[in-house]
């Protein structure tokens, strides 16, 4: 096998389908996979590494938080590898070129979102317009540290759960959560939630209880940074402080 092929991988999660990595530039992608990309994404397949970190960087040029700025130019220093497509989810695969192919050394990045169906979908969840969540989710929807199974935060074409009634035997400070939305499913089932106060917490899945981790999103995102700065790990409840 060349080096350039493509490489599928069948994955054990039962929800999951095959994953294959297109690896860059691809011009002679399938016709049928090129048809169903998101026409960024398609621009992103005939790029090489220097054109793909200049969409990136006009992609991204409207950012105006330092926090997003933080992150923003940390995922900018990655090199662009190949995207990955598993069923009708598409990432391009940033890798810091720190401990590859282990989880967390990839920033799995989707296509672009339509800004007005995200503003909507943010404003059912009463997320204001110039909020850093807000900001976050019209820029880094769906940001993945994996393929092979969950490590993701939530993009437009997920559910957007919420801690809802159905949560509250399995978890012993439910009154203090509820409601909070779903922002980030990590690979171990614990859920980072954004409660309506702004605080982000962990629900430890194992342990049937929420901890309030940060006491904003903002605090978050500059862990996230520091945590992305780090050795590569999964990010979850039980990860580095």
């Amino acid at each position: 096998m060349n080096s350039r092929d493509p490489v599928v991988h069948k994955l054990s999660h039962p929800d999951f389908p095959s994953a294959t990595e297109y690896f860059l530039p691809h011009p002679k992608l399938p016709t049928d996979v090129m048809d169903e990309l998101h026409p960024w994404m398609q621009t992103v397949v005939t790029s090489d590494s220097r054109q793909i970190r200049s969409l990136l960087v006009d992609r991204w040029a409207s950012i105006q938080s330092p926090e997003l700025i933080a992150l923003r130019d940390q995922i900018l220093g990655y090199e662009a590898v190949c995207i990955v497509v598993r069923g009708k989810q598409v990432w391009l695969d940033l890798s810091s070129g720190v401990e590859v192919d282990t989880v967390g050394s990839s920033a799995y990045v989707a296509p672009p979102v339509d800004r007005v169906d995200m503003e909507k979908r943010l404003a059912q969840h009463g997320i204001q317009a110039g909020s850093l969540f807000h900001e976050f989710m019209c820029n880094f929807a769906g940001l993945a540290e994996d393929f092979y199974t969950e490590g993701n935060f939530i993009d437009l074409s997920d559910n957007w759960d919420t801690l809802t009634e159905e949560w509250r035997e399995d978890i012993e400070n439910f009154d203090d959560w509820k409601g909070s939305l779903f922002i980030y499913i990590a690979r171990n089932a614990d859920v980072l939630l954004l409660h309506s106060n702004g605080s982000v917490g962990w629900f430890k899945y194992a342990e049937g209880r929420i901890t309030r981790t940060f006491e904003s999103f903002s605090e978050f995102i500059e862990f996230y940074v520091n945590y992305r700065g780090r050795p590569p790990q999964p990010l979850d409840s039980y990860g580095p402080d």
